[in-house]
């Protein structure tokens, strides 16, 4: 993409915005141009080429006059009212080329059609992450569903029943601090302290 700061691009933008004409001191002060500088020279080359374009050069030789249509010659401009002096910028009306103008027209639809790139591959850049984050989002949901969904039942043979007995036993816990959950862990409870108050008995007798 062009730099705004290009020499042409602000000679386009700055005669676009002068569509009767302007002259040599108005650009150089709108553009802040300093004086003999590189900048001023282009603008000065640019003038004189549109001032010497097509110019009528007459030249007498031996009593003959010989008359000779300069060639059209490169430049940003085209002269609408000129001075007696045709060597010098000063003075004279300048307005922008036709292809001068086109071109820039070319260059601010390219600078409106990259921007819109730019704002289109943001809008797609957020939209992925929020696609992405809700499919993800979907996934622990869903997992989370099955995981609350799992009803599966508790069967413990005898083998197993004495093995937490003993480990009760064994451990001499005073006091179980449980939070019951699960209606089928509480029946399970009941059922071991059944029969551990059975054999309690058995041990008595």
């Amino acid at each position: 993409m062009i730099n705004e700061n290009n020499l042409y691009v602000r000679i386009c933008k700055f005669g676009n915005e002068f569509p009767k004409g302007f002259t040599y001191e108005q650009i150089k002060t709108g553009l802040q141009i300093i004086e003999d500088d590189w900048e001023s020279k282009i603008i000065r080359d640019y003038m004189l080429n549109a001032l010497r374009s097509g110019r009528l050069d007459i030249s007498v030789s031996g009593g003959k006059a010989d008359a000779v249509v300069n060639p059209s010659l490169d430049s940003m401009f085209f002269v609408i009212e000129k001075v007696e002096n045709e060597n010098e910028v000063k003075g004279h009306t300048f307005i922008l080329k036709y292809d001068s103008f086109f071109n820039y027209v070319d260059y601010l639809e390219l600078k409106a059609a990259f921007a819109s790139s730019e704002t289109a591959k943001k809008q797609a850049s957020s939209a992925l992450i929020v696609s992405a984050s809700l499919a993800l989002a979907s996934i622990v949901i869903s997992i989370f569903s099955i995981c609350l969904q799992i009803k599966g039942d508790i069967n413990i043979d005898k083998n197993q029943l004495k093995s937490i007995l003993e480990h009760i036993d064994s451990t001499k816990l005073k006091t179980l601090e449980y939070s019951v959950e699960n209606k089928q862990i509480e029946i399970l409870l009941k059922h071991i302290d059944s029969i551990r108050k059975s054999n309690n008995k058995q041990k008595s007798k």
